[in-house]
């Protein structure tokens, strides 16, 4: 479905894994079953698990930064809010980090 919460998917995360029982090399056909309450869109592509890890990896590695880039924003705000004794600074820093 989509909306299966992290907790029980097969593999935590955000995006929807499942592992394929290894096969011999040959063609084969992959049927999908998608049951859900509204329209589905499904972007799919098999990796190697190699591959998957470092995607995965660079996917989260992004997202840290950008946290981390407002983090730093955030606590910038609050010491120069404090150093100026700004109410507003401070209201505005707790804002960011909240």
């Amino acid at each position: 479905g989509d909306h299966v919460p992290a907790s029980a998917r097969q593999y935590g995360g955000r995006a929807h894994i499942a592992a394929l029982p290894l096969m011999e090399p040959g063609d084969y056909r992959l049927y999908v079953r998608s049951q859900s309450n509204s329209a589905n869109l499904i972007w799919m592509t098999l990796w190697p698990a190699t591959d998957l890890v470092s995607s995965l990896s660079f996917r989260d590695l992004a997202s840290n930064v950008f946290f981390g880039f407002i983090l730093a924003l955030g606590l910038a705000y609050l010491a120069l809010g404090l150093i100026a004794r700004d109410r507003i600074v401070v209201l505005y820093s707790i804002w960011v980090l909240a």
